[in-house]
């Protein structure tokens, strides 16, 4: 008898499970963006209750202005004016809350989408290149960063002045950009500024060409 009861239990807990897993599996598929509440979410719901509680509120003031007289019955009119009152406000929130869920929501789209893109660009990019490199501009971001506004900043080269490095070496004064043998020595150079025109300033570049440095990895 013991035996036939676990196995019954043991049957019942399993179709449970089986029933629970897949109404949870059609939630997620009509609402997948549910199976983690935002914040706003969590207070739309707070803001319902209350919503909730005032209608339960002002149905009962109804009930007792009719019963009532006198001074009485102002008092409850004001009563529920003031609820009124608070579910207007409610009601603004929501809405807010409500516009602040649909921007949430679009902006998962659009990291999803954005996601999706990347990985078929690359994969577009490895099929046709076979010796792609995708990463070598993050090898010194702040050198292509700087490149780019550099260039607007410096559009012509109106005066170079002779300097010397730290180490001695012979160089001129240029903008940190045309340095461009040079980019592996970027924290030596922004240690010996040198002053360019109009109150700018450069880095002294030395004249002397180098052998290329490699990265260590």
């Amino acid at each position: 008898m013991k035996v036939c009861a676990y196995l019954l239990l043991t049957t019942t807990l399993a179709q449970s499970l089986s029933l629970a897993s897949g109404q949870q599996n059609g939630q997620q598929k009509s609402q997948p963006f549910r199976t983690q509440l935002f914040p706003e979410q969590l207070q739309q719901q707070q803001l319902q209750f209350r919503q909730v509680e005032i209608q339960a509120e002002i149905q009962n003031l109804q009930k007792l202005v009719q019963v009532s007289s006198g001074a009485r019955v102002q008092e409850l009119l004001q009563k529920q004016k003031e609820l009124n009152a608070e579910t207007v406000k409610l009601q603004v929130e929501m809405l807010r809350l409500q516009n602040e869920i649909q921007r949430r929501l679009a902006g998962q789209n659009i990291v999803e989408e954005s996601t999706i893109g990347l990985q078929e660009q690359q994969q577009s990019n490895n099929e046709t290149q076979e010796t792609t490199t995708p990463v070598i501009t993050t090898v010194l971001p702040s050198v292509a960063e700087m490149s780019v506004v550099k260039r607007q900043e410096f559009p012509q080269e109106d005066l170079v002045l002779p300097c010397q490095t730290t180490t001695g070496e012979e160089g001129l004064c240029r903008p940190l950009i045309k340095c461009i043998a040079f980019y592996a020595d970027v924290p030596e150079l922004r240690k010996q500024p040198c002053p360019l025109g109009q109150e700018e300033q450069g880095v002294c570049c030395p004249t002397k060409k180098r052998p290329a440095r490699k990265y260590d990895n």
